[in-house]
């Protein structure tokens, strides 16, 4: 799969998981739940297409997410409504 078509689709389950946006503690959980299925350069341009932040402060924040410790609960809750979109899917694709 190209890079843009792995873009196109992160962009669009995305888009229909929060269709009216996405708290910052969201923000915080949905980088660690992707960053391990993108390229930082990929999750970034995203995500800055996605919530409108500059893609040099998301790619910081990417560095930061490693050291983070996120409620397990709020993690799943996340998770869950990415799966109902197709998320499962979405990390086979390549």
């Amino acid at each position: 799969m190209q890079s843009s078509d792995i873009l196109k689709s992160t962009q669009e389950m995305l888009v229909h998981t929060f269709p009216d946006g996405m708290s910052e503690e969201c923000y915080w959980i949905l980088l660690y739940l992707l960053y391990d299925y993108m390229a930082d350069e990929n999750l970034a341009l995203v995500m800055s297409s996605f919530i409108k932040k500059p893609i040099g402060i998301i790619e910081n924040d990417i560095y930061k997410v490693p050291q983070l410790q996120f409620d397990e609960k709020k993690v799943q809750e996340i998770k869950c409504k990415l799966d109902a979109q197709g998320f499962e899917e979405w990390k086979k694709e390549e």
